[in-house]
């Protein structure tokens, strides 16, 4: 069987930056979890959850990009396949340009909310000048979009294990620095200043190499016309929504939770957080590294379409689960274990925060495809809908049910919108068969996963009767289970159509050298 060269160099891209891309957010897990044991030592757990909010009030005032970086890098897909350059050249103007305004708009809404931002931190009794801090998170967040525009052409070239090298250099030395600040210093402030140092060395080293790979893009310095800015607003405008919606669903929760329930329980949520948001970036590198790929190969044969997602989404399932179930079963032991039993939340938080995980974990094959194709043109004010519920519904439940009731509300926003509408666009639109195959695909890997893990569940009670493993039973106990799980799973699905081709795919040898 022939292949051509170009078809192997793209499956070598693809691979290498999908393990890159883990490389680096396992790195990110384990220094993550490290730094957070060191920073609640010695900063407290009031200083992590502000911490935590500020971040999130940034992601929100970031909301000025209105998803401009990830919508021109899906848009230069298709010129970059056909060798268009002049058509990429004018879009790196038009992404410069608008990256230009964000970070001045970043700045100066900052500064506005840098006056109110005393007011959402409720519970907070030191001494620390919180405008200053949170300046210092914009400043960092502003800078950060000077450069940025150039990054995209790498990513859109399939070539995101070169940003992955940079950003594990710079993350590496970043946290190094962080480390010494935190137990030299105790100074919070410090440990700031060091993101933003980070930030830029990052965005230098990035641009260089975009200025020096693809001069012949940047040199060329064409002008954008009106009718180019139209164009790309007619093609973003949609994604926008998306995106903005993203923004909106996931950092509103800990300005509700702080407003109404104080900083430290934004601070035990946030350790939480950092466990899932890893996990949750291991899978979104896996896919997100697909969506160039997918995009070029849509662009050159639409039939294989079908095909390609059936697999993608059968890997997402399969994997969501597997996470989810050993979330369930051990994440409190875990948080107790690693920060102490006074971080940990109540059981019906965590269920709620792994229902959070699941719906996001099975929508990646979806959002990789609806970048991929454009499919987000569809239905133009669901996320609109999704923003309104989510905010509207926490508002309520957060009276009510505390913590859960704020997470629950983002659960009834996914599911009411995304969950239903997303394959549905995709399959009548684009696949043009039944949207039934992919719900019942949904649906028998949850009852399979609910099975199991309840097995699991009365298997282990009775070896933990104080509801808390120790180190050793989690090492044990979360080795069967990834062990047995798969089993369980493969006993099950093993004879699938998806599993079939996925071990075909994994049996054959691509060939190094082509006729």
């Amino acid at each position: 069987m022939h292949c051509k060269k170009g078809n192997d160099l793209n499956i070598k891209k693809l691979q290498r930056t999908i393990f890159s891309g883990l490389g680096l957010q396992v790195l990110k897990i384990f220094v993550n979890m490290f730094l957070r044991v060191i920073f609640i030592r010695e900063l407290g757990t009031q200083i992590l959850g502000i911490n935590s909010l500020f971040t999130n009030v940034i992601t929100l005032i970031s909301i000025t990009e209105l998803g401009m970086g990830g919508a021109i890098t899906a848009y230069l897909y298709k010129p970059l396949a056909e060798q268009k350059y002049d058509e990429v050249s004018i879009l790196m103007e038009i992404y410069k340009r608008v990256y230009r305004v964000i970070s001045l708009s970043i700045l100066l809404i900052g500064g506005i909310v840098a006056i109110f931002i005393p007011h959402f931190v409720t519970g907070y009794n030191g001494n620390l000048n919180l405008r200053l801090l949170f300046l210092l998170f914009v400043l960092n967040s502003s800078m950060s979009y000077l450069t940025a525009y150039r990054n995209a052409i790498i990513t859109a070239d399939r070539r995101g294990y070169i940003a992955n090298l940079v950003y594990n250099i710079t993350f590496v030395i970043q946290s190094i620095l962080q480390y010494l600040a935190l137990v030299t210093l105790q100074n919070y402030v410090v440990y700031l200043v060091i993101s933003i140092f980070a930030t830029l060395l990052q965005n230098s080293i990035l641009n260089r190499i975009a200025v020096r790979d693809y001069n012949q893009i940047f040199v060329r310095k064409l002008k954008p016309s009106k009718k180019d800015y139209q164009s790309i607003l007619d093609y973003v405008k949609p994604m926008m929504l998306y995106m903005l919606s993203g923004v909106v669903n996931n950092g509103t929760d800990n300005i509700i939770i702080s407003k109404f329930l104080g900083v430290s329980v934004v601070g035990m949520y946030a350790n939480y957080v950092i466990v899932v948001s890893a996990l949750q970036s291991i899978l979104q590198t896996v896919f997100s590294s697909m969506t160039a790929f997918v995009g070029r190969e849509f662009y050159v044969d639409k039939n294989e379409g079908e095909r390609i997602f059936r697999m993608i989404n059968f890997i997402a399932l399969w994997v969501t689960f597997l996470i989810a179930g050993g979330l369930l079963l051990f994440f409190n032991s875990f948080i107790s274990w690693w920060v102490g039993r006074s971080m940990v939340l109540s059981s019906a938080t965590v269920w709620v925060i792994v229902g959070n995980f699941i719906l996001i974990g099975i929508s990646q094959p979806l959002i990789v495809f609806r970048e991929a194709t454009g499919s987000f043109v569809h239905n133009q004010f669901k996320p609109v809908w999704s923003t309104v519920i989510n905010i509207a519904t926490s508002l309520v439940l957060v009276r009510f049910f505390g913590i859960s009731g704020v997470l629950f509300g983002t659960i009834v926003a996914r599911i009411t919108t995304y969950f239903w509408n997303d394959p549905m666009v995709l399959y009548q639109k684009y696949f043009y068969k039944p949207v039934k195959q992919y719900f019942m695909a949904v649906i028998a890997m949850f009852g399979s996963f609910t099975g199991y893990v309840s097995i699991w569940h009365f298997a282990i009670s009775p070896w933990i009767p104080n509801g808390r493993m120790s180190l050793l039973q989690l090492l044990v106990f979360g080795i069967l289970y990834l062990v047995t799980f798969n089993i369980y799973s493969f006993v099950i699905f093993g004879r699938t159509v998806e599993v079939r081709k996925i071990k075909s795919l994994l049996n054959k040898e691509y060939q190094k050298d082509c006729d």
